[in-house]
């Protein structure tokens, strides 16, 4: 399970390692319970899009387009080591 660091509102502040280190972007489902969509993001929820895959691309974009009726609005997690 991850820790919820900060809205992405109040995470401009935080520092951390390279993108995609240590953070995620997650775009909570409104829809249905536990559904959600993540991103490596660096502490302020900076997304680099040169990093990600075409689907993933597509799938943020996508996220971002609906936030407030499929997505709530992201918030910056602490990435867990597996």
């Amino acid at each position: 399970m991850n820790t919820v660091c900060t809205d992405r509102a109040t995470a401009a502040s935080a520092t951390c390692g390279a993108p995609g280190d240590r953070f995620e972007l997650r775009f909570d489902s409104l829809l249905a319970d536990g559904r959600a969509l993540s991103f490596p993001c660096d502490g302020a929820g900076q997304v680099d899009l040169d990093r990600l895959g075409e689907r993933s691309r597509s799938s943020y974009f996508y996220a971002r387009g609906v936030i407030g009726r499929e997505f709530a609005r992201p918030q910056v997690h602490a990435r867990t080591m597996q």
